[in-house]
């Protein structure tokens, strides 16, 4: 188990993008990304909240909106997903003390990599 910010995790989510740039705009790489995920025992949801971390840790802003998000989501892994969607992905990442929830918008509580320890 590793830790950030106090809490453990399994060592799968640690290492999870060692081997991927840090803008990787090829879907395939990210439907890689999102198998290897499966086979690890993650949930839907859970597979796409590294994604989601990547994409908070470049964020040059304090705060981000759902919009810059999706944006950023498209844009740096060619994944499009619904606001909804990416909502529901945000709040887990909000539990797993990742980004806080300040009304519509979201404050990244961490400016390194996901895999940093």
């Amino acid at each position: 188990m590793a830790t950030q910010a106090g809490r453990l995790r399994p060592r799968h989510m640690t290492s999870l993008f060692e081997r991927v740039p840090a803008v990787c705009t090829s879907p395939a790489v990210s439907m890689a990304v999102l198998k290897v995920n499966s086979d690890n025992g993650l949930d839907l949801i859970d597979q796409f909240v590294p994604f989601v971390a990547e994409c908070l840790r470049a964020q040059t802003s304090p705060i981000v909106s759902l919009p810059q998000l999706k944006s950023a989501m498209e844009t740096t892994f060619g994944i499009r997903m619904p606001q909804g969607a990416l909502k529901t992905v945000l709040g887990r990442a909000a539990d797993r003390g990742l980004v806080r929830r300040l009304n519509r918008t979201y404050e990244p509580t961490m400016r390194s990599s996901p895999n940093a320890t």
